[in-house]
């Protein structure tokens, strides 16, 4: 019954959480799609050429500062 309980256990934390860093992903994918779009559209330079640039990095900076805290965490735990 243990190795039952383990597996689900697994199963649940294999999950995607919408509320987390996923839902975040997946938002942020169609509104920048939704933003850049229109500034095609309409031909608004500053958005392309500076907005999203810019905001692109900060987001991927953000989140690879999110992955090594977490790498940081998994490695003073495993050295104990």
């Amino acid at each position: 019954m243990g190795d039952k309980d383990k597996f689900i256990k697994k199963i649940k934390a294999d999950k995607i959480e919408w509320k987390g860093i996923d839902g975040f992903l997946v938002s942020l994918f169609f509104i920048i799609s939704i933003i850049v779009w229109i500034a095609i559209i309409k031909k608004i330079d500053i958005i392309i050429g500076y907005i999203i640039p810019i905001s692109l990095a900060v987001v991927v900076t953000a989140i690879f500062i999110a992955y090594l805290k977490e790498i940081y965490k998994f490695s003073k735990n495993n050295i104990k």
